[in-house]
């Protein structure tokens, strides 16, 4: 695996020269967001096994900054993992004034939101322009997948994978190109979260883990001997919480066999790396 860093500093003359001292094409990376503006961004991305990444660290420990690791998976590891956790590379965006009555809150802490529950299909203003792209997810909305029809039937529905109708916004027309992947199996058992930072509701009092960047998603405690399921564990505290969708090697080997785009794979391994979510503690 290779671990990546999206990092953006906004700089002033003096820091711009230390970036270039220590490697950085300050001139390539360099943007300024208003005219007016004494200072300018500087953002690129930069491997954790680059010799520069030390040194830029630091600095980002000291300046601050916007930083978002990710991790690129060898073949080999998601080959060999039982289980992987998938989300869409493509997102739509919703709207939030008709997205609201799909799903019954009147049971979900008013905080964090767990307890929601979807009792009306998702709606869409239109067909979607798939490409060559297959597969897809709402913005903030990432424990749902959207696929082609024909994705489903090929490749899900054999796997015991259900789907939903969806709807153009306002009508009660079924769109023809799109269906929304029926998960509603929960594991039975829980992650290995002994190293996943976390927070809990100050309402509900319930756990919510940060997204894993760094490296593998834990393994689970016990296999859960299903195809495509939901953990039991709730992610990403500072936005819409959700759970991670996670399917089987069968499966996955299934996905690449029939070609399909715009997914991408986290392997769940028991070689969870320490501050996997790549907090910055400064």
């Amino acid at each position: 695996m290779k671990i990546n860093h999206h990092v953006s500093f906004n700089v002033d003359e003096e820091q711009k020269a230390r970036l270039a001292e220590i490697g950085i094409d300050v001139q390539k990376y360099a943007w300024r967001m208003f005219a007016w503006s004494s200072k300018e961004d500087v953002t690129f991305d930069i491997a954790e096994d680059d010799e520069r990444w030390e040194a830029v660290n630091a600095l980002f420990r000291t300046w601050g900054g916007t930083h978002v690791p990710s991790t690129k998976f060898t073949a080999a590891e998601l080959n060999s993992a039982s289980y992987l956790n998938i989300n869409s590379t493509w997102y739509c965006i919703s709207d939030d004034e008709y997205l609201d009555n799909f799903e019954d809150r009147s049971s979900a802490c008013n905080r964090c939101g767990i307890g929601r529950k979807q009792i009306h299909p998702y709606r869409m203003r239109m067909e979607p322009k798939w490409g060559t792209r297959h597969v897809m997810q709402y913005y903030g909305h990432a424990d749902e997948l959207f696929v082609r029809p024909e994705v489903w039937h090929d490749v899900f529905k054999p796997f015991g994978v259900g789907c939903l109708p969806v709807f153009k916004k306002n009508t009660d027309q079924e769109l023809k190109t799109v269906v929304q992947l029926k998960v509603d199996k929960v594991s039975d058992s829980y992650l290995q979260t002994e190293k996943l930072d976390y927070e809990v509701c100050s309402e509900c009092n319930q756990m919510i883990f940060d997204l894993v960047r760094r490296g593998p998603l834990p393994n689970f405690q016990h296999d859960p001997r299903c195809h495509m399921f939901k953990t039991r564990e709730r992610f990403c505290p500072s936005a819409r919480v959700f759970q991670e969708i996670i399917i089987s090697q069968d499966l996955y080997q299934a996905i690449k066999k029939s070609k399909i785009k715009s997914l991408r794979y986290i392997p769940v391994s028991d070689d969870v790396l320490d501050n996997c979510s790549g907090r910055v503690v400064r």
